[in-house]
């Protein structure tokens, strides 16, 4: 049975001992407003742990996702993660420590910080009065902080993690260096000429977050844009008609898993009243 709720009811923390014990082995799905991740396991270890859009090693990405103290998570037994990922063998237990860290730390900066579309600009005559100096990561982020990128344009083009940014700024707002512009609202699907590795990514988070008509969209847009490409003449036909098969298949891999996931849940429902009380509680 899968395993699934909210991160307002059960923290992660709980959620990786309670896998780690069990030496459950599959992929841990999260979803966080616009943000997706995963954590996949293997005999209660983590093997890889990846955030959709976010260029991050699995240490990383899980201390990261120790600060989603809300949103959803969602276990899907024996999934692997793609081929070609990074692999390790890592013990939760480990991670804990420095997570919980980063929680507390983190409930600090989201009083100064609640929103990753928040812009700011520098409040330059103050900041060149300065004396004190400043942390690597604040140094870093000074160049890119312009009034126009928002929080998540600041992580995307500095290279650096959200907690490091989020940490960065919580100093310079402390310190009165910034000036809030406002809010950059974005959209939480890929554009039209996004990639298909973006969308297959996304796609793919979407659905182990248990989302399935949103990844089923996402899918669809992928053979979608293959058809598109169908359409027109272009020297390379054997790569688009290869590539259109591939996603092809991907659709076809997808029908496939729903409809199990489909026979699974009729197959515990038909054990009795008292299971159907079960779903959604940790187990």
């Amino acid at each position: 049975m899968a395993i699934k709720g909210s991160l307002k009811e059960a923290s992660l923390p709980d959620v990786l001992q309670l896998l780690s014990m069990g030496r459950k082995t599959g992929c841990l799905g999260l979803s966080f407003h616009d943000s997706f991740g995963s954590i996949y396991f293997d005999s209660g270890r983590i093997c890889h742990a990846a955030i959709v859009n976010r260029p991050l090693d699995t240490e990383n990405s899980v201390y990261t996702l120790f600060t989603w103290t809300s949103g959803t998570f969602n276990f899907e037994p024996g999934v692997e993660p793609e081929d070609g990922a990074e692999r390790v063998s890592v013990d939760p237990q480990s991670l804990l420590l420095e997570g919980a860290r980063r929680v507390d730390e983190w409930s600090l900066i989201e009083k100064k910080i609640p929103s990753f579309d928040v812009v700011f600009s520098l409040d330059r005559p103050r900041l060149m009065l300065n004396r004190d100096p400043l942390s690597p990561e604040q140094e870093a982020l000074l160049p890119i902080i312009d009034g126009h990128r928002d929080i998540n344009g600041l992580i995307r083009d500095s290279g650096l993690g959200e907690f490091e940014v989020g940490k960065a700024l919580y100093g310079l707002l402390n310190a009165s260096f910034l000036l809030p512009v406002g809010r950059k609202r974005t959209t939480p699907t890929l554009p039209r000429n996004a990639s298909p590795l973006e969308r297959r990514e996304l796609a793919s988070a979407l659905y182990r977050a248990g989302m399935h008509d949103e990844a089923l969209r996402e899918f669809r847009a992928l053979v979608e844009e293959a058809d598109e490409v169908l359409g027109h003449r272009q020297d390379g036909v054997r790569v688009v008609v290869d590539r259109h098969a591939e996603l092809a298949q991907v659709e076809r891999a997808l029908a496939e898993h729903v409809a199990r996931r489909v026979d699974e849940r009729l197959a515990e429902g038909a054990v009795g009243d008292d299971e159907d009380a079960d779903h959604g509680r940790i187990l």
